[in-house]
């Protein structure tokens, strides 16, 4: 199976929250509320050196663009229908 783009939202509605891993240049990366293979970037939580969310002066989670060579694996993806 073959995923080009996987959002948050479609992790949670395909039932895939826990199977899906993202890796940038070939290094895992976690917390990605988006990731696109054919253009290359992951949209990830910032993170301090504790792997704790980091929040902005508005209280919100701040992100970080990654950019590369994007794959995402979903494990057990023969299960699964996009």
């Amino acid at each position: 199976m073959f995923a080009v783009r996987l959002t948050v939202e479609d992790v949670r509605e395909r039932g895939l929250t826990g199977r899906v891993d993202v890796f940038v240049d070939g290094k895992k990366v976690t917390r990605c509320i988006e990731a696109d293979e054919e253009a290359g970037y992951a949209v990830c939580w910032q993170t301090d050196e504790h792997g704790n969310v980091v929040l902005g002066q508005d209280r919100l989670p701040k992100t970080i663009r990654l950019e590369g060579r994007v794959e995402i694996k979903i494990r057990d993806a023969a299960h699964v229908e996009l």
